[in-house]
């Protein structure tokens, strides 16, 4: 069983990458991140204007319980 099936907590990260952009990570992801554009979980920027923040998708799918989408069990 894991956190997102025990009801545990998971978390998100905010740091800074290589590139000079902020990046959000899922902390303890089932699969390490890249702070880049490049990493592998295809990350989506948003600009606002002053910074790049690059917004990392989990390998665990903790957004779909986050959003609603999937409900633990």
């Amino acid at each position: 069983m894991d956190d997102l099936e025990a009801g545990g907590v998971v978390c998100w990260g905010l740091e800074w990458g290589l590139d000079d952009c902020q990046h959000i990570v899922p902390l303890n992801d089932m699969r390490p991140h890249d702070r880049t554009e490049t990493c592998w979980c295809r990350p989506v920027a948003d600009d606002d204007g002053l910074v790049v923040i690059w917004a990392h998708n989990s390998a665990d799918g903790r957004e779909d319980f986050e959003t609603g989408r999937r409900k633990p069990s």
